[in-house]
């Protein structure tokens, strides 16, 4: 590995550059191109993410009938629902890879549980309840060092 070190020059007077004893090699300047955004790009960009950010009807209705199905106790049916809105809707599925986790660990699906946990929480790794999850499916696999390292994450963020 190279170690590079950087000095701001404020003349052109040539100067003895040393590092712990060691000469430094001076460079020259260099030039960074900056992209300028229009005010057309950033208006797709944001009606792209507006879109995203919305679920269909049909993706809304999938993860309602799964939160029905799991506050009912119906957890296989709730794993499905919620299969169907991560499928209709993957731009939002954070959430709902969370949900589905935990429907997953109530029916002791304990690696399935953590793989959905861990979908989430890098879809949304700013989000407490991410790793709050993730921790939740490891305790349930066995994984308690690594639960603790998640829930660690979890009080971090929070």
């Amino acid at each position: 590995m190279q170690t590079v070190y950087l000095t701001e020059i404020h003349s052109d007077d040539e100067e003895e550059l040393e590092h712990n004893g060691e000469p430094v090699e001076k460079l020259e300047p260099i030039e960074v191109p900056v992209e300028t955004l229009t005010a057309a790009q950033v208006a797709a960009a944001a009606q792209a993410s507006k879109s995203a950010a919305a679920p269909s009807e049909a993706a809304e209705q999938a993860k309602q009938r799964g939160n029905a199905a799991f506050g009912a106790g119906r957890f296989d049916e709730a794993v499905v629902a919620y299969s169907e809105a991560i499928t209709l809707w993957p731009e939002g599925a954070g959430l709902i890879f969370g949900n589905r986790s935990a429907a997953k660990l109530k029916l002791g699906r304990s690696d399935e549980a953590v793989s959905d946990a861990e979908q989430m929480a890098s879809l949304l790794p700013d989000l407490p309840k991410a790793h709050f999850r993730l921790g939740g499916a490891l305790a349930g696999a066995g994984r308690h060092v690594d639960a603790a390292g998640a829930f660690a994450e979890m009080l971090r963020l929070e």
